[in-house]
């Protein structure tokens, strides 16, 4: 039996032509939100997957919906340019007892929080 979930995308900003370079995508999506196209890329490779996207990004106005609406995220998969954001996650994770994974992109270097334990 398989399980009904659904996947939280948060991004604020929108596709420019210098994201092309590591992020996949086609070039009919320039100028679209990036949460929008990345749940247009997961549709094409799995239509029944929910995917809920937040066009605002993560603010502290929208945090706890992103953490609890349709049901406590499982894993916080973060990669926020924001130090602001970095850390209000690392709080309400905490808080809500979910675990965090972060890539750095720098040497493929990946961090594990596992504030469920």
């Amino acid at each position: 039996e398989r399980l009904a979930g659904e996947i939280r995308i948060a991004d604020f900003d929108t596709l420019e032509l210098s994201n092309y370079n590591r992020i996949r995508t086609t070039i009919r999506n320039m100028g679209l939100n990036k949460s929008i196209s990345v749940a247009r890329e997961i549709a094409e490779f799995d239509p029944f997957i929910k995917v809920v996207c937040f066009t605002d990004g993560i603010t502290e106005d929208n945090i706890d919906t992103f953490f609890l609406e349709g049901g406590k995220l499982d894993m916080l998969i973060e990669e926020s340019d924001g130090l602001n954001i970095k850390i209000l996650a690392r709080e309400k994770a905490k808080l809500y007892q979910v675990p965090v994974r972060m890539e750095a992109s720098e040497r493929g270097v990946m961090d594990i929080e596992r504030f469920d334990l």
